[in-house]
């Protein structure tokens, strides 16, 4: 995959999915692509079926059939493109919701080393990547500028509902007063088994291994950075279908666990209002580090 960078333009294609998983390869991280060019008639662009790696699996029907995405090319392994955003269509407005949890952490190096979270920034020579502390691996750890330690677990965020409620109760509820852009952030979702347990493993066991570190050790500086990769929100809380996590994270937020949430805005550079003119040779997208996100825990 090419290399994707905050503020940089990246060349990439849009597709609508027509099977996840694929027919070809069938596990659910691939899905059968159709690249959309509206310049091609209807018979070519059925020849333009190709694999997609889907990162996030169906990412809350965003990444399923009949959903509309953008992918870029791969230069190796069986899929020809990688999907990493979903363009989203809803009450008049068209946003895109970056869906690939590798990029997240890309961006959080970038950010890491960068102005945007205040009383926080990290030395540049010092940044290391997947360094293994009490049997966790950790995104990040280094020295900030004034020569302090710190570890930095990064977490996705591509999930954003109007209330903080499960499926099956905002599935009853009507928002269609709401502006598009009061959601909530929210973060671990998906499947999970029962209610006591949580949504992600791996990021409870990130978050009470940093909140140990914190009550053992002296002088280490511990941070959760959420990337919520998209910009239709007002605030990140902690999903209330995993009290579990929720009680987790506030638990090491009290023992000093920094806690901080910032989101990544995709801006479309080329899209043009006249669909006859839509050619995927002349498609770009940006991601664009935006605000600092307030955290409700």
């Amino acid at each position: 995959m090419q290399s994707i960078s905050l503020n940089d333009s990246i060349n990439v294609v849009e597709g609508k999915i027509l099977a996840r998983p694929s027919k070809v390869i069938k596990t659910p991280y691939v899905c059968d692509l159709q690249l959309i060019n509206s310049n091609q008639e209807q018979e070519e662009q059925e020849e333009q079926q190709v694999l997609a790696h889907t990162p996030s699996l169906g990412c809350n029907g965003m990444v399923d059939k009949e959903a509309k995405v953008i992918s870029v090319k791969r230069n190796s392994g069986k899929c020809d493109y990688g999907v990493i955003c979903s363009k989203q269509e809803e009450k008049g407005k068209t946003y895109l919701v970056g869906v690939d949890p590798s990029l997240a952490e890309k961006f959080a190096g970038e950010i890491l080393i960068s102005d945007k979270l205040t009383g926080f920034k990290a030395k540049q020579h010092t940044l290391k990547t997947q360094q293994t502390y009490d049997d966790c691996r950790f995104d990040y750890c280094g020295l900030t500028t004034d020569n302090k330690p710190f570890i930095c677990e990064i977490k996705n965020v591509s999930i954003a509902v109007y209330e903080n409620e499960s499926p099956k109760v905002l599935s009853k509820m009507d928002f269609s007063d709401r502006d598009y852009d009061s959601k909530i952030a929210v973060f671990p979702t998906g499947y999970k088994k029962s209610k006591a347990v949580t949504h992600s493993e791996r990021a409870l066991k990130h978050t009470n291994t940093l909140r140990k570190i914190m009550e053992t050790r002296e002088n280490v500086i511990c941070m959760i950075l959420f990337i919520v990769q998209r910009d239709d929100i007002t605030h990140f809380e902690v999903s209330n279908g995993d009290p579990v996590y929720k009680e987790a994270l506030k638990k090491a937020n009290e023992s000093g666990v920094i806690v901080r949430a910032i989101s990544v805005k995709w801006v479309e550079n080329n899209a043009n209002a006249n669909a006859n003119t839509n050619d995927n040779d002349n498609y770009n997208i940006t991601p664009i580090c935006g605000n600092i996100v307030k955290v409700e825990l």
